[in-house]
């Protein structure tokens, strides 16, 4: 079989070298922007649960799972879920962490007996007037603390046992 690298592309003038070129650099591009969300997601974490720690709580990580596991005492436990977003990914975002926030809930409800107040930790700000904001505290009683650098804004579900806590 023979060759011909000019039928691998649509454009007749189409430079096989400049074309590799452009394909790994966005590949290392996407990579370090992924590699970056990954470490401000993890700095995000570790600085809640340091939070947590210092009020005398016991915290839990399970990179399989729930981002933060938090129980104060005997009774009072919650769940948080970390997300980084940015203005065109946070619907998506969203809405996975909504599944898995419910998820997390129905099988620690199995283990502890009851649910976990439900929380969501975000790197942008929502508005209280939001209608995600209402969507997740009214509806599907969910927690929302935005952590957008030094602003940070606390929505918590009327139900909620635990968030008195959540800001300290």
């Amino acid at each position: 079989m023979d060759f011909k690298k000019e039928g691998l592309f649509s454009q007749p003038d189409a430079n096989l070298e400049t074309d590799i070129n452009k394909l790994a650099e966005s590949v290392k591009s996407g990579a370090i922007k992924r590699h970056a969300k990954a470490v401000l997601h993890d700095q995000i974490v570790l600085r809640f649960a340091e939070r947590y720690q210092k009020q005398g709580a016991k915290v839990f990580v399970d990179p399989n799972s729930v981002d933060l596991f938090v129980k104060w005492g005997a009774e009072e436990t919650a769940i948080f879920e970390v997300k980084t977003v940015t203005q065109k990914s946070m619907p998506q975002r969203l809405r996975q962490a909504i599944g898995q926030i419910k998820e997390y809930g129905f099988r620690l409800k199995k283990e502890l007996g009851a649910i976990p107040d439900q929380v969501l930790i975000i790197d942008r700000p929502i508005e209280a007037s939001a209608w995600q904001r209402e969507f997740l505290n009214e509806y599907m009683n969910i927690g929302v603390i935005c952590s957008a650098s030094q602003d940070e804004k606390i929505f918590a579900p009327e139900q909620s046992k635990t968030s008195q806590k959540w800001g300290k």
